[in-house]
């Protein structure tokens, strides 16, 4: 089964010398980055169950515009939309990257504010250039204005030119309980600007979830 994908703006890479860095970092004026994904439960890793399409735009050098989308395969409808506005800090003499970002997500039944702050840091080490990125963001109701908080921290290795590994850790708090996924994945450059994406989602606490994704990343 072919699945066509219509991709809506928000960005996960960009290339900052040899580390390839997210979230802290601004997409130049004039780029763009999209990326599709298809998902399954490990268990039956041939059943596809969701489509999810990703992207940005760097409408100015210190101001990215973005958004996206996920289609369940088997009900098909569309559980989660999103887009958002991200200004990135003036470079300073400083590592640290920091960027404000607000978006609005959600479904037809239920839409939520996102308001977030992020902070990127690359290094150098003997395996390679890596890079730190984490978020934290707030998610408020927009029927009841009650907020729930997380966090996503994403520490990432370029071990080759054409290899990046990456270990990400998502934290939700909804109400009196909490959700955390572990998130190992890797990317292959295989042409330029072109990379092979895949991904393991497994929850460490709260709801069951194990999930395994493979996806196309393009930057034009």
């Amino acid at each position: 089964m072919m699945v066509r994908f219509l991709v809506l703006a928000l960005g996960v890479l960009l290339f900052c010398n040899d580390p390839a860095l997210a979230g802290a970092w601004p997409r130049a004026k004039g780029d763009s980055f999209v990326s599709a994904h298809v998902s399954s439960e490990t268990e039956s890793p041939t059943d596809i169950t969701l489509v999810s399409g990703y992207g940005e735009y760097g409408l100015t050098n210190r101001f990215t515009l973005g958004g996206g989308l996920d289609y369940d395969v088997t009900q098909k409808d569309i559980p989660f939309a999103q887009i958002f506005g991200r200004w990135h800090f003036p470079d300073s003499e400083g590592a640290l990257r920091k960027a404000l970002s607000l978006g609005i997500e959600g479904n037809e039944e239920n839409q939520f504010l996102t308001p977030a702050f992020h902070l990127g840091r690359g290094f150098e080490t003997a395996l390679g250039p890596g890079w730190l990125d984490v978020e934290f963001s707030a998610q408020v109701s927009t029927d009841t204005w009650g907020s729930d908080f997380g966090a996503y921290a994403l520490v990432g290795l370029k071990p080759h030119k054409r290899v990046m590994t990456m270990m990400a850790l998502d934290v939700l708090t909804v109400g009196d309980s909490v959700q955390i996924n572990a998130i190992p994945s890797v990317a292959w450059e295989f042409g330029d600007g072109r990379h092979m994406h895949l991904e393991w989602t497994r929850a460490v606490e709260g709801a069951i979830k194990d999930e395994v994704a493979l996806g196309l990343w393009l930057e034009f």
